[in-house]
């Protein structure tokens, strides 16, 4: 057996200068962080191998925000970023060699199956004085499992 894991912690920066229309913010694509880990069984007497996969990334602009107008004027629109939203990802491998020549593989990708969602959010001023954050879903599907079976003959 082995047990293999991968974190990331990455803090990027995008720094733009005083008075200018983009606000400073992390870089377009970049999570703040990666988790990927894995189990996996191997036994060479028994020809049979089982792996487990865990995967996860953190909340990521993948559409970059902008302003519109003057800069700071009441006629500015901001039009905030799009994020990827965070999501889970689990994949199943198992693979048996049947003798010298017959093998076979099945698999699991995405067994989850976790929706993808993208959003964006902005912080509202209301007239009472409070403020909020809006939250809105711009874009949610679900890419579904991918499931597999390989049976294969070597010469």
């Amino acid at each position: 057996m082995s047990f293999n894991f991968n974190g990331s912690l990455i803090h990027s920066r995008v720094d733009f200068e005083a008075g200018s229309y983009e606000k400073d913010r992390p870089m377009q694509g970049q999570s703040p962080y990666l988790i990927n880990t894995g189990l996996f069984y191997n036994n060479k007497k028994e020809t049979l191998s089982l792996g487990i996969l865990y995967n996860r990334i953190g909340k990521r602009i993948i559409g970059v925000g902008r302003s519109v107008g003057t800069t700071g004027g009441d006629d500015t629109a901001n039009i905030p970023n799009s994020y990827e939203m965070p999501r889970n990802a689990i994949d199943l491998s198992a693979s048996y060699k049947l003798n010298k020549h017959w093998e076979i593989k099945a698999g699991i990708r995405d067994l989850l199956a976790e929706k993808i969602t993208f959003e964006q959010s902005t912080d509202a001023l209301h007239s009472d004085g409070t403020e909020s954050t809006i939250k809105e879903i711009t874009k949610q599907y679900n890419p579904g499992r991918n499931i597999n079976l390989n049976i294969s003959y070597n010469f």
